[in-house]
């Protein structure tokens, strides 16, 4: 097997021998640098769009997000909704549903922002349904921005509204930018019109990173310089939902590539979508809210004064009586046990809660009695388990090894 120095040097020489270029832009094409970005205000729209959003941000407007159901739009709506929210601006996001029937942003969704004070939509790899329905936004006082990359032909009509698409520009010298990577640009325009350091945006170039891979666009220019900077940052990920995801698939040790990100992120973060909850998808981006239910079970014993007699009554009576003490203490066994209340009590709302921690609690909490449990008395949030073992649908296999009870209301996230 090559290593990573050797597998650089043999496409260095490939590309000498193809006639590619010059020396320093061979370097430049291995490894490009934050400096390559091209200048976000070759789009001719970009700084009256930057000056709109500048705009709603000291009128304190409020700003929705509508991004494509796709992993391309999911990504490049939960990156600009975290720095938008970073930067001050009163943003939610709204992904449409696989089943709904329109395109883009329609009569419908603009009831919905409406109807929350939405005062300007910012569209993520997606366009609208038709000019009648930007013309009914701006009625209402709304003002729709479109950010996509799939438009290959003008029409008459598109000089009603502001959007970015390098497809549709004369002045942007890159036209195979990913939705996610329109989002960026629009970013990096804002970024430089507030005198912000890049870092703001950099920092979460990972999330860009999946959905320009995911979007299969050429892996060249301005894409090759976020993938490649994407995959590094990811070691190191700001977004905890990320750095679960890692944890679990055990690749938070390894060297990512583009084929674990194909491969092992991407269909999951699709497979929210299809099964009719893409909104979940960015919540996995945006959502914080973890519960390591070890750490609840060493904290409620800890708060009682019992860990230090628990270790003693396990050395008298064995682990069997240990375990069911616990669990008589804690009330595993009633709907509204001490776990379930915790995660009630501390989960806001629109939130994603993360469950980890259940193999270390094994013999003690059982993973079906938790989200047995959670199902009948927590409904108010979508939960995703980290399950360490299989699960088939039906029935959970802790380590691969241990049979717990069948369960059948949740689905598999990852393949």
């Amino acid at each position: 097997m090559l290593d990573e120095k050797s597998t650089e040097e043999l496409i260095k020489d490939l590309l000498e021998k193809r006639g590619h270029e010059s020396q320093h832009q061979i370097e430049k094409f291995m490894n490009p640098e934050y400096k390559d970005f091209k200048n976000p205000f070759d789009f001719e729209n970009m700084e009256k769009i930057v000056n709109r959003i500048i705009s709603a941000r000291e009128n304190k407007e409020k700003i929705f997000i509508y991004g494509d159901y796709d992993v391309d739009g999911i990504s490049g709506t939960a990156f600009l909704t975290r720095f938008f929210n970073e930067i001050g601006i009163d943003t939610n996001y709204y992904i449409p549903s696989r089943n709904e029937t329109d395109y883009g942003v329609s009569k419908k969704s603009i009831d919905y922002f409406h109807k929350r004070q939405g005062k300007l939509v910012i569209t993520v790899d997606t366009g609208y349904n038709t000019i009648e329905d930007v013309r009914y936004a701006k009625n209402l006082g709304m003002e729709v921005i479109v950010t996509d990359h799939h438009k290959t032909v003008k029409e008459k009509f598109d000089d009603e509204i502001l959007y970015l698409n390098p497809k549709l520009s004369k002045s942007y010298k890159f036209q195979y930018l990913s939705g996610a990577g329109v989002a960026f640009k629009l970013a990096q325009g804002l970024c430089i019109s507030l005198g912000l350091d890049m870092e703001i945006i950099y920092k979460y170039l990972d999330i860009v990173m999946i959905g320009t891979i995911a979007d299969v666009v050429p892996m060249i220019d301005e894409n090759r310089l976020i993938i490649k900077k994407g995959l590094k940052i990811i070691k190191n990920t700001k977004v905890k939902g990320l750095a679960y995801l890692l944890n679990y698939l055990r690749l938070n040790k390894k060297t990512l590539t583009t084929t674990d990100v194909s491969y092992y992120i991407s269909p999951l973060i699709n497979s929210l979508g299809r099964v009719g909850i893409s909104r979940m998808g960015a919540d996995f981006f945006l959502k914080e809210d973890e519960f390591d239910l070890y750490n609840i079970i060493i904290d409620f014993l800890e708060q009682k004064n019992f860990l230090e007699k628990c270790f003693d009554f396990e050395k008298k009576n064995g682990l069997e009586k240990i375990t069911k003490a616990v669990s008589n203490s804690m009330k595993f066994n009633d709907d509204d046990s001490i776990i379930v209340q915790h995660i009630k009590d501390n989960t806001p709302d629109n939130a994603v809660v993360f469950l980890t921690g259940i193999g270390k609690c094994y013999p003690i909490l059982r993973s079906h009695k938790v989200l047995n449990n959670l199902h009948q008395a927590f409904v108010k949030a979508p939960v995703v388990m980290f399950f360490p073992g299989t699960y088939n649908e039906q029935e959970l296999v802790l380590f691969n090894e241990i049979k717990d009870d069948n369960y059948y209301r949740a689905f598999k996230l990852v393949k």
